[in-house]
């Protein structure tokens, strides 16, 4: 296809047709050349050639000329190739709050080819966790925000379920199961769906749309025809999906006007806190029960690594420690002060390690490095043994005594 279209170009003489030739056959051509040779793919509307030419040269500032033709398949293709030359955990250069702000008015304006920006920011936000859990850890409590008004229960801990017509009529919710027995209910009295706080008519009931997955759907969904929502009732919202109340959100939303748009959002760094809580307290309820104490070194091990690998990284002891220590993310001297202690265990341990002629990864700890005699649970245990506001690592130990003389 790609020599196909230089053989059809009119203007497909002398260099290009060089350096097209010799990239059909596999050679390597200068780098100068190649890049002269994608300006003119451009300019002579030949994107299958530009597909081999990426294959040897960094097409970011095509990114946008790309963009502009990716109603057509093939452009399309181009505009993925350059975005994919991108590494998983590298920032793209299009997260500037301007340029996101620009794709999104562009996919909102009905040119979906630039939803590729968007879940290219998505996509290197969750290629990152890892990393920026490190230098900004995103703990919050287990229970807390806005409740569901029927059972009382933080809705952050179900999903959140809106009275919709086309979209939502209103920024009230119901938890799933109070959704499906409230509606149930509706239908077999025969009477209309109202909102049972603003007593508005609604069609149905849907879950909210993932923040995380997609975001511009879900402020859309929110928003309906006025196409922004008033702070208040945008953090409210954010309330009913994390276990924070309103006014706590307030204080990372500060930089937000009073009527706010999904570019406004989106681009705002409120959103990047917001996505990583979210994916955080996530994946925290997936844990159902209780961490166990430290003294099983192994199910201790096995409750917190989270990436199931065999492996505890960094981020998951400091996760485990901020957990265990019921400490938030707004408690930055908390942190700070657990995180240098967690850091402190880290060096003992690769000391230690080295001196004793183990090999040692200074990243992670395998299981049975963890749990043997002077291992890296003992450190734990030695910097973690106890805290004055009384939480430590032995939570069960703890819990036991007074079940034992409620017994007696």
């Amino acid at each position: 296809n790609a020599w196909a279209e230089v053989a059809r170009s009119a203007a497909g003489k002398e260099l290009p047709d060089i350096a097209a030739g010799a990239l059909s056959r596999g050679l390597a051509i200068p780098q100068k050349m190649a890049e002269e040779l994608l300006t003119y793919c451009f300019d002579a509307d030949l994107p299958f050639l530009a597909l081999r030419v990426l294959e040897r040269v960094d097409g970011k500032r095509f990114l946008l000329p790309a963009l502009e033709r990716a109603h057509e398949s093939a452009w399309q293709r181009v505009a993925d190739r350059i975005v994919g030359q991108l590494k998983p955990d590298q920032k793209p250069y299009w997260m500037s709050p301007p340029a996101l702000k620009y794709a999104i008015q562009e996919i909102q304006r009905g040119r979906s080819q630039y939803r590729i920006l968007l879940q290219s920011f998505l996509n290197y936000l969750g290629a990152s966790e890892e990393k920026d859990f490190l230098a900004d850890p995103c703990v919050l409590a287990a229970r807390g925000g806005a409740e569901c008004p029927i059972c009382l229960e933080p809705l952050c801990r179900s999903t959140p379920t809106a009275f919709v017509a086309d979209r939502a009529i209103c920024l009230h919710f119901l938890c799933i199961n109070c959704a499906r027995g409230y509606s149930s209910s509706t239908n077999s009295q025969g009477d209309a769906l109202r909102c049972p706080e603003c007593r508005r008519h609604a069609v149905d009931m849907q879950p909210l749309p993932s923040m995380c997955q997609d975001p511009l759907t879900c402020f859309e969904f929110l928003s309906g025809d006025e196409n922004y929502l008033a702070r208040p009732m945008l953090l409210r919202t954010l309330s009913a999906l994390l276990p924070l109340d309103s006014e706590a959100l307030e204080a990372q939303g500060d930089a937000l006007d009073p009527e706010v748009r999904a570019e406004d959002f989106i681009s705002n760094p409120l959103f990047v806190w917001v996505w990583r809580h979210l994916q955080e307290h996530q994946r925290c309820m997936q844990r159902s029960s209780a961490a166990p104490n430290l003294e099983d070194r192994r199910a201790w091990f096995k409750y917190w690594n989270f990436s199931n690998t065999g492996r505890l990284t960094r981020s998951e002891v400091l996760r485990a420690i901020l957990r265990s220590f019921r400490v938030t993310s707004l408690e930055k001297q908390k942190i700070s002060d657990l995180r240098s202690r967690v850091e402190k265990v880290w060096d003992v341990w690769i000391t230690r390690s080295t001196q004793s002629g183990r090999g040692v990864n200074p990243n992670s700890v395998h299981c049975e490095e963890f749990a043997m005699e002077l291992g890296f649970g003992d450190l734990l245990d030695e910097f973690f043994a106890a805290d004055p506001e009384g939480n430590d690592l032995h939570p069960a130990t703890k819990e036991a005594v007074p079940r034992l003389q409620a017994g007696l």
